[in-house]
């Protein structure tokens, strides 16, 4: 790779094979790499492109560094020119260089991360890629180009091999128009689905097959309330990673109704990360209402509702609700867990209160976590909460709980 082009390629030279010069100049001090089978060099370029395109969440409208692989000796040039998997990773400088990319890639499942405020240069090939994009991640920027690009998404009738969405747009933005639903609904291999301050019916998808769900502040005027949320939950059987961030409305109405307390458990067997920040009402709603297994590494951030009264009832019944859910179990549908809760602590700290809990018989000690240094014990820690109260709560309100 030391002789890699300083440069980067344009179409018309991208099209042409290296001078003979080169080449032998090449081969002459890198002939041992020649002797990389086929398939090895592949992997080589195949990561280098991938890594490159994570490494890069702002893309921008110029040729990648890695293209350059094809242009050191014409034996690399074979093997990349041979291997659709690597012109998958796409990026958008042209019209030309887009065809170029598409007859390279062949039939190969695509790749697109792309940031909306120069959605010019991704309308042309828009309708080419979109039956065959496999992951899709967007930025959405406030501009009406971006706008219009997210509406166009929504006449396409179907998505058949989209298995990776992530759309995040930026907070604050006009309130744009935003269509109920993208690709008709119609996506059956979807596994990931992650949407940031996006006012996307997400309920809207395909959700049977969902592996990982990711909801970050949706806006209030497409909130589920707890009911509707595990109606769609009890779809997702095959989950496996959950996280919930201001995404749902308060479940105050919902653990007082008697539809709550007949309300038959989810089950979500494969579950191995749950994450939730809500209110302390919703939280207790979905811990009451979804079956999780006990090795589940779980953190809860509870926020307090508007009625102080009700938020200390509410943390009496998460006490409570902890307690039941994190003891060892003899049950044949639960397996006894060595880190279970026998006792639980209430510490205050900077902006709420904490509870954390002792596995043994022995009282525990009082022990704040922060989430990262949760994440380094999480092994031993399988449980985190935290339960914020309202800033205006005075400290006697805070010593009569």
């Amino acid at each position: 790779m030391a002789n890699v082009a300083s440069s980067l390629p344009t179409c018309d030279t991208a099209t042409a094979p290296p001078s003979p010069r080169g080449e032998e100049s090449t081969i002459q001090k890198s002939a041992f790499i020649n002797l990389l089978p086929t398939e090895i060099l592949e992997t080589i370029f195949i990561l280098c492109a991938s890594h490159h395109y994570l490494e890069s969440p702002n893309p921008t409208p110029r040729v990648p560094s890695w293209v350059n692989v094809s242009y050191v000796i014409h034996h690399w040039r074979n093997v990349a020119l041979n291997c659709p998997t690597l012109w998958t990773y796409l990026f958008v400088t042209s019209p030309r260089w887009m065809d170029e990319l598409l007859a390279r890639s062949k039939q190969a499942s695509l790749t697109l991360h792309a940031n909306l405020y120069q959605m010019t240069l991704y309308e042309p090939c828009f309708e080419q890629v979109m039956n065959r994009i496999q992951e899709l991640l967007l930025n959405i920027w406030a501009s009406e180009s971006s706008y219009g690009f997210i509406r166009k998404l929504s006449l396409v009738p179907r998505a058949p091999r989209l298995q990776h969405l992530e759309i995040f747009e930026v907070e604050h933005s006009p309130s744009w128009n935003w269509p109920s639903v993208l690709f008709d609904g119609d996506t059956p291999a979807l596994r990931t689905l992650k949407l940031r301050s996006c006012p996307l019916r997400w309920y809207s998808f395909k959700l049977s097959g969902l592996t990982t769900l990711g909801l970050h502040h949706v806006p209030a005027s497409v909130q589920q309330n707890t009911a509707e949320f595990l109606a769609a939950l009890s779809s997702m059987q095959d989950l496996t990673h959950l996280y919930l961030d201001h995404s749902l409305a308060s479940a105050t109405g919902f653990i007082s109704s008697a539809t709550f307390q007949t309300f038959r458990e989810i089950n979500l067997p494969r579950l191995s990360r749950l994450l939730i920040d809500e209110l302390c009402s919703t939280v207790i709603a979905l811990l009451s209402c979804v079956k999780i297994p006990l090795q589940t590494r779980v953190v809860l951030e509870c926020h307090s509702e508007h009625d102080l009264p009700l938020s200390f009832y509410h943390h009496a019944q998460l006490c409570s609700l902890l307690t039941q859910r994190f003891t060892t179990t003899t049950s044949e549908d639960r397996a006894p867990l060595g880190q279970t809760i026998r006792s639980l602590v209430i510490g205050y700290m900077e902006g709420g209160v904490g509870l954390t809990f002792n596995a043994s018989d022995r009282d525990c000690n009082s022990y704040l976590l922060s989430r990262t240094e949760w994440e380094s014990h999480c092994n031993m820690i399988p449980l985190q909460v935290v339960v914020y109260y309202d800033e205006s709560m005075t400290t006697s309100d805070q010593a009569h709980k």
